[in-house]
């Protein structure tokens, strides 16, 4: 699925196996050669804040996302409108390179829709839109089939949790872009991510 939005510019080139080519893994995120010793790159590289993704386990092992504002036009589509629902931060990570970022992202959302604890103001209908939306795009150009899968893990239990709260009509409305976006992706090419679309669904 090429295209110009951040996912496909993301991944242009680029695969795991090159993951594993060009450095370490360092708590899962890919480092350069430097850090496989606990080199420079290691040590110099600035992680992300574990008070800002409290629904993802492994938080304090990721990158530290780029700002808003170095992210561009496409990174700004990205993120849509994460970042008022949801926080600036959570929409740096949508919007960032690293596919785990992004992972991190749809997690920390999932978190947030079943607990209702978005940004002042927002409904939890809202919210589950938000979510949703993030989803479609994911399913429609991440390059990613991890970020997909993830996506399709998390997004059932938002959904069930948003439901008891603004109930299955306007739930249903919310859910409607990243369902249409599951269906198209019954008909991938890969095993995983078409297995993943099916569970969800």
């Amino acid at each position: 699925r090429a295209g110009t939005d951040i996912y496909s510019t993301r991944i242009a080139g680029e695969s795991a196996s090159d993951d594993v080519a060009a450095g370490a893994r360092v708590g899962g995120i890919v480092a350069g050669p430097g850090a496989a010793a606990g080199g420079p790159a290691a040590a110099s590289a600035p992680r992300a804040d574990p008070s800002q993704l409290p629904g993802v386990d492994d938080a304090a092992d990721l990158p530290e996302p780029p700002p808003l504002s170095a992210l561009g036009a496409a990174g700004l589509k990205a993120a849509g409108d994460t970042a008022s629902v949801f926080g600036e931060y959570v929409a740096r990570c949508l919007a960032s390179k690293p596919w785990q970022l992004r992972e991190a992202a749809l997690k920390q959302m999932a978190w947030a829709v079943s607990r209702g604890e978005t940004e002042s103001g927002v409904s939890r209908e809202r919210a589950l839109s938000s979510l949703c939306q993030a989803v479609a795009r994911v399913a429609e150009s991440d390059r990613i089939a991890q970020v997909f899968v993830t996506a399709t893990a998390v997004l059932p239990g938002a959904v069930e949790a948003a439901t008891d709260e603004c109930g299955p009509e306007a739930a249903a409305t919310a859910t409607d872009p990243a369902a249409r976006a599951l269906v198209s992706r019954l008909a991938d090419n890969g095993a995983k991510p078409r297995e993943a679309a099916m569970k969800c669904l």
